[in-house]
């Protein structure tokens, strides 16, 4: 197995360089390198479960690779941290430890957009009011073509700006032969408060599925840095700020929240502010690193 291809390279490296690995800390992201923890076996194991990485692949045999692999580590780390409330309601009956810890974001620079000297780009400065937007990727697995395309039919009156790269296997043609539907490329990340000052409602129109279930858009506390109202579908990770962030389970819902939105912009700007500002990086690695400090208490290294 590759498990076992992992654990034999490793010791054999280990024993030609005459390396002892005993008072390591392994820091894991990666759902497959169970056997690397085993050959080494460390003093301590964090292993970070970012989402589902089942849910890339629709290969049954793929997929069971995948999910035994990440069950594996989550039972032999010493600790387990995911960002949502799906990742460790799944994982909280096998792993050691586990700690839900949402992600944060660079809050000051998407601060930046309510600064009334930021100047909004020239390709998007002359798209009639209101905006309705959003920064992303674009694909088939997540994006919800149909939900935007019926708030763009519904209301010729908004403009809908997609600001994002487009993958390679999705068919943007139906978005892009709507005339209230403006397709903008990926932009840097240093201009993207700029372009969400133009941005009336910040929305994250996903489809829920179990891939979206799973994950946790960094876009969400960014959006909410910027102070700008927020909609979303009802994801898992949008559901946990319920006082700042309006989710929908319906089209209908979708419309209706857009439409709050803009007719009340400034209603809840301190509290999105103040979420936003709670879910920073650095209050993120206070309590990342206060997780671990209290479980290295117990190991001696």
């Amino acid at each position: 197995s590759v498990n076992a291809t992992y654990r034999w390279m490793i010791r054999d490296g280990l024993r030609r360089m005459r390396m002892a690995m005993d008072n390591t800390i392994f820091w894991i992201y990666q759902f497959n390198l169970v056997g690397v923890v085993e050959a080494i076996n460390p003093r301590l194991t964090i292993y970070e479960c970012p989402e589902e990485a089942a849910e890339f692949t629709t290969k049954p045999r793929l997929r069971r690779y995948v999910q035994e692999m990440d069950a594996a580590l989550c039972r032999r780390a010493d600790v387990v941290i995911v960002p949502n409330p799906v990742l460790h309601e799944t994982r909280q009956a096998i792993a050691r430890e586990i700690h839900m810890l949402p992600w944060a974001a660079d809050i000051e620079h998407y601060n930046q957009a309510m600064n009334p000297e930021l100047r909004i780009p020239d390709d998007i400065s002359g798209i009639r009011r209101p905006i309705i937007g959003f920064c992303g990727n674009i694909d088939p697995c997540r994006f919800d073509v149909d939900l935007v395309l019926i708030l763009a039919r519904r209301h010729p009156e908004w403009s809908i700006v997609l600001i994002g790269r487009l993958l390679a296997t999705f068919d943007s043609r139906p978005l892009q032969q709507t005339p209230n539907i403006h397709l903008r490329s990926m932009k840097p990340l240093e201009e993207l408060p700029a372009y969400i000052k133009a941005f009336d409602v910040c929305t994250i129109p996903y489809l829920v599925n179990g891939f979206t279930r799973s994950i946790t858009p960094l876009k969400l506390m960014e959006y909410l840095a910027t102070g700008k109202p927020v909609v979303t579908t009802a994801l898992p990770a949008a559901l946990m700020y319920p006082e700042v962030i309006r989710t929908a389970a319906t089209p209908d819902e979708f419309e209706a929240h857009v439409g709050d939105a803009l007719a009340d912009p400034l209603k809840g700007i301190k509290e999105r502010l103040a979420v936003a500002q709670e879910n920073n990086w650095d209050h993120y690695m206070k309590r990342k690193t206060a997780i671990v400090a209290a479980h290295l208490k117990n190991v001696e290294l």
